[in-house]
C-alpha cells in the first residue's frame, strides 16, 4: 500500500512521525558503518615518552640542562597553553607552542643545585588543549650533595654552667670525594677553644670545640670558618650555640619578639635557682628598656618566681637590648635577657 503523503490519513497504515522513525533506526547505522570516519571528531593527543628524568648524584655547585620530548599523538592541532615550573631555581621553556599531527617539540629545564642539599624534585606542568590529558606532569628528580659539609651542620652544646668546660665534636667531609686540605680556622668568638685532628679515612677531619670558663650568661652564638685549598669549596661557615646557665637563670634565656607585630605583646619568664644553695633568692627588682612595659613579680609554685613582662611594644630600638633582672645572690647579682626581633617565619 502506497502511503498518500498525509500524516492523518485513515487509511495509511503509518502516521508520518512513525515512518521518519522507522527510516532512522533502519538506515543511520548504515550509513555511520559505511563512513564511520568522517563521524569522529578530530582532536589532540598530547604524549610525552619519558615524563621522569633521574640526574643522579650531583655536588650543589652544578647546573644542568634536560630536554623533555613531547608529540602530538592526536590528528588535530596540539595547542600548548602555559608551562609552569614548581620552583624559580628551575626555569623551563618550549620551542614551539603549536604542534601538527605527528610532530614534536622540545621543552627544556634549567637546573641550578646551588646551595641545595639531598633529594632534590622539579615538576614542569605542560597545559594545553588535549581533551583528555590538559595538564601534563614532567619531573626532574635526583640527589644534590654538598663538595665539603660539617656533620653536623651546625653546633649545640645545650646548656652549659658558665664556670664548666664543655668539649663537643664534628666533622668536616667530602661527599663527592674531593680533594681539600683544611688551610685554617677563624672564629669569631673567645668563648671557644678548637682542635683538628685529621682522619685516617680519606678527606675527612675531626673538629673538637671546648668552652673557656668563666662564660656569660645567656644564649651565646657565633660562627666558625673553615678554610680551605679548594677553590670550589674556600670556605665553610658552621654555626654554634651555647645555652649558658648560671646559679640563677630563666627560662627562656632571651626574648624572641616578631619585629613586625603591630601591636603590643606580653611575655613571661621563669626564674630559678640551678643548686639548693641558691633557692632562697630573692629578686631585688627587674629594669626594661621601656618605661611603658608593665612589670609583675610573683613567686612560683614549684620554687623561684614569674616574672610577666605587658605592654611590650615593638620597635626597631628593643633590638639589642635586655631585660636586667637584680637579685639578692651574692654569685649572681643581675642577669641580663637579651630581646631580639625576628621574622614571623623564624619564630
Amino acid at each position: 500500500m502506497k502511503w498518500c503523503g498525509k500524516s492523518t490519513c485513515s487509511r495509511c497504515p503509518y502516521p508520518i512521525p512513525v515512518f521518519i522513525g522507522l527510516v532512522l533506526v533502519l538506515f543511520v547505522p548504515l550509513i555511520m558503518q559505511a563512513d564511520g570516519q568522517t563521524m569522529r571528531l578530530k582532536k589532540p593527543v598530547i604524549k610525552c615518552d619519558e615524563p621522569v628524568f633521574d640526574f643522579g648524584y650531583l655536588p650543589n655547585i652544578v647546573s644542568f640542562e634536560h630536554n623533555f620530548s613531547i608529540r602530538n599523538a592526536g590528528d588535530d592541532t596540539l595547542t600548548i597553553k602555559k608551562v609552569d615550573t614548581s620552583c624559580g631555581c628551575a626555569p623551563a621553556a618550549i620551542n614551539k607552542y603549536r604542534i601538527a599531527p605527528g610532530e614534536s617539540a622540545e621543552i627544556k629545564i634549567t637546573v641550578s643545585l646551588a646551595r641545595r642539599n639531598g633529594r632534590q624534585r622539579y615538576l614542569v606542568r605542560v597545559y594545553s588543549n588535549d581533551p583528555e590529558t590538559p595538564e601534563l606532569v614532567l619531573t626532574t628528580t635526583g640527589t644534590a650533595l654538598f663538595g665539603i659539609r660539617a656533620n653536623p651542620p651546625r653546633l649545640y652544646f645545650g646548656s652549659v654552667p658558665l664556670n664548666a668546660s664543655d668539649t663537643k665534636k664534628l666533622e668536616v667531609v667530602s661527599d663527592t670525594n674531593l680533594s681539600f686540605s683544611i688551610t685554617d680556622i677563624v672564629c669569631d668568638s673567645k668563648l671557644v677553644k678548637i682542635e683538628k685532628t685529621e682522619k685516617k679515612i680519606k678527606q675527612k677531619y675531626e673538629l673538637s670545640i671546648t668552652t673557656i670558663p668563666p662564660l656569660p650568661y645567656g644564649m651565646q652564638r657565633f660562627d666558625i670558618t673553615v678554610r680551605t685549598d679548594n677553590s670550589e669549596f674556600p670556605k665553610l661557615n658552621i654555626p654554634v650555640m651555647i645555652r649558658v646557665t648560671g646559679p640563677v637563670y630563666s627560662t627562656p634565656d632571651e626574648l624572641v619578639i616578631d619585629r613586625d607585630l603591630n601591636k603590643t605583646t606580653a611575655r613571661m619568664l621563669v626564674v630559678q635557682a640551678l643548686h639548693k644553695s641558691e633557692e632562697n633568692f630573692q629578686i631585688v627588682g627587674v629594669e626594661t628598656p621601656d618605661e611603658n612595659i608593665k612589670v609583675t613579680i610573683r613567686k612560683a609554685s614549684g620554687g623561684g618566681y614569674r616574672i610577666t613582662l605587658e605592654d611590650i611594644q615593638v620597635s626597631k630600638e628593643l633590638e639589642g637590648t635586655n631585660i636586667k633582672i637584680i637579685t639578692d645572690s651574692k654569685s649572681m647579682p643581675e642577669l641580663l635577657v637579651p630581646i631580639r626581633l625576628v621574622r614571623k617565619d623564624n619564630l
